[in-house]
């Protein structure tokens, strides 16, 4: 098994995950929920 393709692979998933995760927290807070209504 090539570990270093395995541990890139797991660096980039991690990367896509916390990216995902700051869209998410952008799109729930960014506009506050007050100034959407």
């Amino acid at each position: 098994m090539n570990y270093a393709k395995v541990f890139m692979k797991t660096i980039t998933l991690k990367t896509q995950d916390n990216f995902l995760i700051k869209e998410a927290i952008d799109e729930e807070y960014l506009p506050p929920p007050w100034e959407k209504k």
